[in-house]
C-alpha cells in the first residue's frame, strides 16, 4: 500500500479494501500530525491572529498523542519525542495567555464597569499582556532555533525511513478492541466522577440544586481531581478520534461528548487559573476592587457546575457504561461502509 494511499485512507476513510496494518495506520497519523503542526510557522510568527498558534498547538499536541499511543510499535527515537513536548510546553504558555486575555475582553465587552473597576481590569491586562510578550519571545526563539530545524529534519528523514517494533504487522481492525477499552476502563474508574456526591452513588441525582457558594467550596476541594480527569479525557478523546474512521456514527458522536467535557472542565479549570493571577497581579483583595468581576465568576462557575452535573451522572449510569464500553467492541473491517 502506497504512503498517498495509507494517507488517503486515515483522513478520509474512504472505502479502501486493502486492510491496514497498525504500522501503517500509526505511521500516516504520525505524518499527518507532524505535517499540520509545522505548516503554521510563518503564521505564527507574524502574530496578528492567535489561531495558527492554536493550531499548531493542537497538532503538537496530537502529534505527542500519536507517538505515546503508537510507541509499543512505532520506533521514534528518544530525542524526537522529549523535542515534540518541548515545542507544546513553548507554545502552550503563549496559548494559555491569550486564552485568559480574551477571557478579559469578554468580560468587558459583557459587563458594566465603572471607571475604577475598568481602569483596574484594563491594568490588569496590561500585566498579562506583557507576560504574553515574554512568552511569546521565547517560544519565537524556540522556533527559529537550530534544535528546532535539526527536530524538523530528524523527523522528516524518520518519516522517509520509518521503523517498526514487532506488533506493528496487526490488522489494526483486530487489536483496536485492545487499544481502546483499557483507555475507557481508566476513564470510568477515575475519582472525578465521584466529586461532591453524598451517599450511595446510585441515589445522587443531577437535579440537586447548588449554589454558587456551595460551587466554590467544591471546587476548593474537587478542583485538583476534576483537572486529572480533565487530563484523562483529553487523552481519551485525542486518542479516540485516530480511529473514527474505523466505527459507525455513534462513536464520532461520543468523541464529540469527550470533547464538550473537556472544554467544560477547562472552563472550570481556566477560572481557577485566573482566580490565582488575579490574586498575583491585582493583589490579594482584588474581590474588593473589583466586584463585578467576581460576581462575574461566580455566576460563571455556577452555569459551568450546573452543565457539569447532568454530565457526571450520565457516567456513573451503569447502562451507559455498558455502552461505552461496548462501542469499542465492533469496528468496521471495511472503511468507509455505512
Amino acid at each position: 500500500m502506497t504512503d498517498e494511499i495509507k494517507s488517503n485512507a486515515v483522513e478520509n476513510a474512504s472505502p479502501e479494501r486493502e486492510k491496514l496494518t497498525l504500522g501503517e495506520f500509526a505511521l500516516a497519523s504520525i505524518r499527518k500530525h507532524f505535517h499540520k503542526s509545522i505548516e503554521h510557522e510563518e503564521d505564527i510568527f507574524q502574530d496578528l491572529d492567535p489561531e495558527p498558534l492554536h493550531q499548531m498547538r493542537v497538532g503538537m499536541r496530537r502529534l505527542r498523542t500519536a507517538s505515546i499511543v503508537f510507541d509499543p510499535f512505532v520506533a521514534l527515537s528518544k530525542d524526537l519525542e522529549r523535542d515534540i513536548a518541548k515545542i507544546s510546553k513553548r507554545l502552550g504558555r503563549v496559548r494559555d495567555l491569550d486564552v485568559l486575555g480574551q477571557w478579559f475582553q469578554d468580560f468587558i465587552a459583557d459587563s458594566t464597569l465603572d471607571e475604577e473597576e475598568l481602569s483596574k481590569v484594563e491594568k490588569t491586562l496590561k500585566r498579562l499582556n506583557r507576560q504574553r510578550q515574554k512568552q511569546f519571545k521565547q517560544m519565537r526563539a524556540t522556533l527559529q532555533g537550530n534544535r528546532y530545524r535539526q527536530f524538523v529534519e530528524e523527523f522528516q528523514t524518520w518519516l522517509k525511513y520509518p521503523s517498526f517494533r514487532a506488533g506493528a504487522e496487526w490488522p489494526i481492525q483486530l487489536v483496536l478492541p485492545d487499544l481502546l477499552l483499557p483507555l475507557i476502563d481508566q476513564l470510568l474508574l477515575h475519582p472525578g466522577w465521584l466529586a461532591a456526591i453524598a451517599g450511595p452513588i446510585q441515589q445522587w441525582s443531577s437535579q440537586v440544586a447548588v449554589t454558587d457558594t456551595q460551587v466554590e467550596i467544591y471546587l476548593a476541594e474537587y478542583g485538583p481531581i476534576l483537572h486529572d480527569l480533565r487530563k484523562q479525557i483529553k487523552r481519551v478523546r485525542y486518542q479516540t478520534e485516530f480511529f473514527k474512521g474505523f466505527y459507525d456514527s455513534a462513536y464520532t458522536e461520543q468523541t464529540l461528548e469527550f470533547r464538550a467535557i473537556q472544554d467544560l472542565l477547562g472552563q472550570l479549570q481556566d477560572s481557577q487559573v485566573l482566580g490565582d493571577f488575579l490574586e498575583k497581579a491585582a493583589g490579594s483583595d482584588w474581590k474588593k476592587a473589583i466586584p463585578s468581576l467576581e460576581r462575574y465568576l461566580q455566576k460563571q462557575r455556577l452555569e459551568q457546575w450546573q452543565q457539569w452535573q447532568p454530565l457526571q451522572q450520565k457516567y456513573l449510569n451503569p447502562e451507559f457504561r455498558q455502552q461505552l464500553r461496548a462501542l469499542v467492541l465492533q469496528p468496521r473491517w471495511n472503511i468507509g461502509e455505512g
